[in-house]
């Protein structure tokens, strides 16, 4: 499967915030250990907090960037067209997407998972996320 296939989910989550944001998957906060089974646990920089909801919540979405990419989003019927140019490099990359509107109406959940399929796209991510620390 492809990053462009997958869909909304913990399992991208994981992924946006391991290969995009930087996060370490770790099942320790400060001297604790978070229980088996506990929802998981990310260390962004200095900070440890459980896993963002990007591919579902666009509040969390909107912290996947980079100031070098460039969004547009243009809603149609029934989808919205998403493209991202990544200017990190003398020729501009250039990713698109088409996300279909969730069954019940909510357009916030399709530029959610579209900005996490552009990211991980232009970070040229792989489907392999990976294991908490310790395991």
């Amino acid at each position: 499967m492809k990053v462009d296939e997958m869909d909304a989910g913990r399992e991208l989550d994981a992924l946006v915030a391991e290969k995009v944001m930087g996060g370490v998957p770790t099942n320790a906060i400060g001297d604790w250990m978070v229980a088996v089974g506990a929802p998981p646990y990310y260390r962004f920089g200095g900070s440890v907090r459980g896993l963002p909801d990007y591919s579902t919540d666009i509040a969390a979405a909107w912290q996947i960037d980079d100031a070098k990419w460039f969004w547009m989003f243009e809603e149609t019927d029934g989808y919205l067209e998403a493209t991202l140019w990544d200017h990190r490099r003398r020729l501009p990359d250039y990713y698109a997407v088409d996300v279909a509107w969730s069954d019940d109406g909510n357009r916030s959940k399709a530029y959610a998972l579209a900005r996490c399929i552009l990211a991980l796209a232009a970070v040229k991510a792989t489907l392999s996320p990976t294991p908490p620390e310790g395991v």
